[in-house]
């Protein structure tokens, strides 16, 4: 799931403001962005066996709060954010806010897709 959202996340918000400084980080970021989560997605449909639980789901979103309070304390220690949308200093706090909820509901709702697709597959094989 989590490099799903590292996909999208990258291609719809990150990649058209990031211009990379050389062919070196062109490739890097085409393999680890585009080429990885795709193929992850790929093996993982073809091959997954296991039905997941619903309850899952909120073991899931474990991760990304985790996550998430370590870069926000990094860009606060560093006065640098990892991401733009993580400037807690520049946006307004309803706009920061907004966008960490954004992103809660795609992991909710990359997650539920998840589950449910392992369902109908369970059911096709």
């Amino acid at each position: 799931m989590y490099i799903s959202v590292t996909f999208l996340v990258f291609a719809l918000v990150l990649q058209p403001g990031y211009t990379p400084a050389t062919s070196a980080a062109v490739f890097t970021n085409i393999a680890l962005h585009y080429v990885l989560p795709l193929a992850f997605i790929i093996d993982w449909l073809l091959t997954e066996r296991i039905v997941y639980n619903w309850n899952y789901l909120y073991y899931w979103v474990v991760y990304p709060f985790l996550y998430l309070f370590s870069a926000l304390l990094y860009g606060y220690f560093t006065g640098i954010p990892l991401y733009f949308f993580l400037d807690y200093a520049y946006f307004p706090l309803g706009v920061f806010l907004g966008m960490i909820l954004g992103l809660i509901v795609v992991f909710l709702l990359i997650g539920s897709g998840v589950i449910a697709a392992s369902r109908v597959i369970a059911r096709k094989k």
